[in-house]
């Protein structure tokens, strides 16, 4: 069953001057290390050359960066997970305690790409990779994509375990 369409909202592009912050980069407080932590997001510095202070939250300052993040978020979340969004989310752990087949497989990629249509249809999806490891209970998702029809292909690599989820 198809879902059906979101409604979609659109802005004027934000990425046009390097020094407005236009989201929140996923992991949170992982990039910058010996640099003073403060204890609230609202504190931190919004000039992402000055590294005075360090909020747990990092932000991205292009379209790109930010998309790449939201389709981060979408894989990793599971269904449930998120307040007032209880359908976002892939839920792919889930998929582990499945027995894997190769028609598994197949259900694991059409969720994606229907996921990713319906939470972020501005992400063209060029290529979904999905394939597992038995010996070592791995899966591993490789999705190729573009965030305009004429922009640069980027790609994410994700290896999900029963507890490690890993990003390449």
């Amino acid at each position: 069953m198809a879902k059906q369409k979101r409604e979609q909202y659109f802005y004027n592009p934000l990425d046009l001057d390097r020094d407005i912050a236009i989201g929140v980069k996923l992991k949170f407080g992982s990039n910058q290390t010996n640099v003073p932590y403060t204890n609230t997001a609202a504190s931190s510095s919004m000039d992402p050359t000055e590294n005075s202070t360090f909020s747990l939250f990092e932000s991205s300052y292009s379209t790109e960066e930010q998309a790449h993040s939201n389709l981060f978020s979408l894989l990793l979340t599971r269904k449930g997970e998120r307040v007032m969004h209880p359908e976002f989310g892939i839920g792919i752990h889930y998929y582990l305690f499945e027995s894997i087949s190769a028609e598994i497989l197949e259900v694991i990629r059409e969720d994606i790409r229907t996921e990713i249509n319906y939470w972020l249809p501005y992400i063209i999806m060029n290529k979904i990779i999905v394939d597992f490891n038995p010996d070592q209970y791995l899966l591993k998702i490789e999705l190729t994509y573009k965030i305009t029809s004429n922009g640069a292909e980027n790609s994410i690599v994700l290896f999900v375990t029963e507890t490690v989820n890993t990003l390449v």
